[in-house]
């Protein structure tokens, strides 16, 4: 499986995002994308840079693909409360565009937000 780095492009709806790669990239319907939170890390000492790590933040499937974009849903479910039994329906996360909502059910998104694209393989016909 190739990786492939892409951004956010546009939010288009409360579960929909466009990303800046598409079939020219080589991207394909349902296709993962994982978006990423990038966080600088300091040594405590010294100040010095160390690095960064991406901590994930939601999960898309691509649907729709053109040559330089494609268009993700959001595949990523909330975790259930300790209150929750197994009748309570699992609720799928939504994008906010507001970096301040305190709604706990959707995360914070915003153009330019780092992506992983997992392209999946293409089987190659046997030989036979």
């Amino acid at each position: 499986m190739k990786k492939l780095e892409a951004k956010v492009a546009a939010i288009l709806s409360e579960h929909l995002v466009a990303f800046n790669a598409g079939k020219n990239a080589g991207v394909s319907e349902g296709d993962t994308v994982r978006l990423y939170t990038t966080t600088s890390i300091k040594d405590p000492d010294t100040g010095e840079n160390l690095g960064s790590v991406g901590i994930p933040k939601l999960k898309f499937r691509v649907n729709h693909v053109q040559e330089k974009l494609c268009v993700g849903t959001v595949s990523d479910y909330e975790e259930p409360s300790r209150q929750a039994n197994v009748l309570t329906p699992r609720r799928l996360k939504t994008i906010s565009k507001d970096p301040l909502s305190e709604d706990t059910h959707s995360v914070f998104v915003a153009v330019g937000d780092r992506a992983v694209i997992d392209i999946s393989d293409e089987e190659e016909e046997p030989p036979f």
